[in-house]
């Protein structure tokens, strides 16, 4: 069975959120987050800080009726946080990139009928010793009612499982001065 990754969705939403405030460290961030949920609905949140500048836009589609419509950005953490009621929370590994994509490559949990959250957190700061770094985020959470049976395609079986595309707090540090 899968390792439950509900305190690392926590905290991503966490880090989120503080891009969202404007209350992250790093001097420049960018993000994004989608979240396609149960009832076909599909919400797409982005946003940016540059030079204390805030910008964010938000929109929910409606993947059965194929409308859209632009939201209050400002609800996302409490639209987010409703992932959070999932019985169990997974980590996807495969290689699908945008959430429409996971949702068709993990078709062996259709049944089970997941949810999909992916979170992107692109930061630049810089040290004290004048480097910049980055600090980059960009994860796959998915939802599920119940415990996925074992051997499920695309998700993480440990907590420790390394993936290729998927990350979550990774810092990149520059070489030479800023």
């Amino acid at each position: 069975m899968a390792s439950d990754f509900r305190r690392e969705y926590v905290d991503t939403i966490v880090e989120l959120c503080d891009a969202f405030y404007g209350e992250a460290e790093d001097r420049s961030i960018v993000w994004e987050a989608e979240y396609l949920t149960r009832g076909m609905k599909w919400f797409h949140y982005f946003g940016s800080i540059r030079d204390g500048k805030s910008e964010s836009v938000a929109h929910q589609y409606s993947l059965d009726t194929a409308t859209a419509e632009r939201i209050d950005p400002a609800n996302m953490v409490f639209t987010l946080l409703d992932f959070e009621a999932n019985a169990h929370i997974a980590a996807y590994v495969g290689s699908g990139k945008g959430a429409t994509d996971v949702l068709q490559r993990i078709a062996d949990l259709w049944a089970l009928q997941p949810e999909v959250m992916r979170i992107s957190l692109v930061g630049q700061g810089e040290l004290l010793s004048g480097r910049q770094v980055v600090n980059a985020t960009e994860i796959v959470y998915i939802g599920l009612p119940s415990p996925p049976p074992a051997g499920c395609a695309n998700l993480a079986q440990t907590k420790d499982e390394v993936s290729d595309r998927w990350y979550r707090g990774c810092r990149f540090i520059r070489a030479g001065r800023a």
